[in-house]
């Protein structure tokens, strides 16, 4: 099966999240927590709210995640990214038959996205 990102994604879609956070549990990086703590966001905010006040941090940052480098937000909350493949073997983000290799241990899960055994973005 797909990775864990895309299975989220489709989370989302059903039952009409905005950030996939609402759906998935992982562990934030500083800016992104920066950008939520810029934009006000509150444990009592609904999610409509919590997705407009996002949209408008996240154009302002940059993450580097295990499926892609330099990831950026534009104004409509789409993220631009090139796309990248990743396998764990041996507990070693690696990428596929043909790939450039990630050089992330897979013991130290990325910033807002989840590992998987095979992920594409």
């Amino acid at each position: 099966m797909g990775g864990g990102i895309g299975q989220s994604r489709l989370c989302m879609l059903m039952i009409g999240c905005c950030h996939i956070g609402e759906v998935q549990v992982s562990l934030w990086d500083q800016d992104t927590v920066a950008a939520c703590e810029a934009a006000g966001i509150t444990a009592d905010m609904d999610y409509s709210a919590i997705c407009d006040a996002l949209k408008v941090e996240f154009t302002e940052i940059s993450i580097d995640g295990v499926t892609g480098a330099g990831i950026t937000w534009d104004a409509s909350g789409e993220p631009n990214k090139e796309p990248k493949a990743v396998v764990i073997e041996g507990g070693v983000y690696v990428a596929p038959e043909g790939g450039e290799a990630a050089a992330e241990s897979a013991s130290a899960e990325p910033a807002a996205e989840s590992a998987s055994t095979s992920e594409a973005a």
